[in-house]
């Protein structure tokens, strides 16, 4: 899953000076329709062209929305963090934060089960399997262990991270791979882990923490830990390190190795995530901002927009590859019963 809230703005990461010698070299631009220009900025989410609705899970104020059949999300009083969707339900955080700590339940059309202990980022989920890490809520006064937590249609397997309860405050699953969890660490061991719940987790050297996996290719994009600043894909499999770039931020890794990233210089880029070539550059009105973008196809991305300057008001839209640029839902004030959030 990601962060503590989904949300990624389009303007969130910051640039960084200095030569990397690590870095791929600068690509050419893409050709043709990839560097349409941006529509103007003062331009309102109600004027942009409208397509079809979103192809992937997402929640419309309490209602989960998915192709193959959705369901209401159970009244509540916390506020939706974001949504892992896997095969016949959801693992949602919430807004019970507490310094960087948040609430979690499994949602499905039969019901909600709430989950002991607070976590920090929510969860990962691929097909049937999800898996979260739980621990002692911070000041709560309730002792708890840092568990970890993997769920497929056979049942539930737990590990058991820290033998003393508060070591693992800010612990978060970050990704499946290859029947493996990763976590990240915010204190006690810090860094990335991977675990196959069955021997101690094995700490990935070099990573301060993970921005996405795929784990059809075993590539892992995650912020180097020297300074944190910037991307470096691994080849997990291969186990090699294919490329860094402190200058750029990688924000979802999508179908057929394409990586989708911002920097000050060059604003929203694709890249190849083997390489890092640039391969298409999206056109995005100034200022709008953009949180939760999710790859919805080969071609097209979806995230949550709010119009430039500002402003209560959000839609969905869809970026093209080719530079194109639409609202696929209505323009909404969020509350309790409106807002959007996409599914991972």
């Amino acid at each position: 899953m990601k962060p503590l809230a989904v949300a990624l703005v389009l303007v969130a990461f910051a640039a960084c000076s200095g030569p990397d010698a690590g870095r791929p070299p600068p690509a050419p631009a893409p050709p043709g329709p990839a560097t349409s220009a941006p529509a103007p900025a003062r331009a309102a989410l109600q004027q942009l062209p409208v397509g079809p609705p979103p192809r992937t899970g997402h929640v419309v104020g309490t209602t989960y929305v998915a192709r193959g059949g959705g369901f209401e999300l159970p009244p509540s009083r916390f506020a939706l963090g974001g949504v892992d969707a896997f095969r016949g339900g959801l693992l949602v955080d919430d807004g019970r934060y507490f310094e960087g700590t948040s609430g979690l339940s499994v949602v499905t059309a039969d019901g909600v089960e709430e989950l002991d202990g607070c976590t920090s980022g929510g969860g990962a989920a691929h097909g049937d399997t999800v898996a979260w890490a739980t621990f002692a809520c911070p000041e709560s006064g309730v002792p708890a262990p840092t568990v970890l937590h993997l769920r497929t249609a056979d049942g539930e397997r737990t590990q058991r991270l820290e033998d003393r309860p508060g070591q693992g405050v800010l612990t978060a699953v970050v990704g499946l791979l290859d029947g493996d969890v990763l976590l990240s660490r915010g204190s006690g061991t810090r860094g990335v882990l991977r675990s196959d719940l069955v021997g101690a987790p094995r700490r990935i050297t070099g990573l301060a923490g993970v921005r996405a996996v795929d784990g059809r290719s075993g590539l892992l994009v995650g912020v180097p830990d020297t300074d944190g600043r910037g991307v470096v894909v691994l080849d997990t499999r291969a186990g090699r390190r294919l490329w860094h770039d402190r200058r750029w931020g990688a924000v979802a890794l999508g179908p057929g190795g394409r990586l989708l990233g911002w920097s000050r210089r060059g604003g929203w880029t694709v890249r190849d995530a083997r390489t890092g070539a640039v391969r298409h550059v999206l056109a995005v009105p100034r200022g709008l901002g953009i949180h939760g973008l999710v790859w919805e196809d080969r071609r097209h991305l979806l995230g949550v927009a709010r119009p430039p300057r500002g402003g209560s008001r959000q839609a969905i839209v869809r970026l093209g590859l080719d530079g194109s640029i639409e609202r696929t839902t209505p323009v909404v004030r969020p509350g309790r019963r409106t807002g959007y959030l996409l599914a991972h």
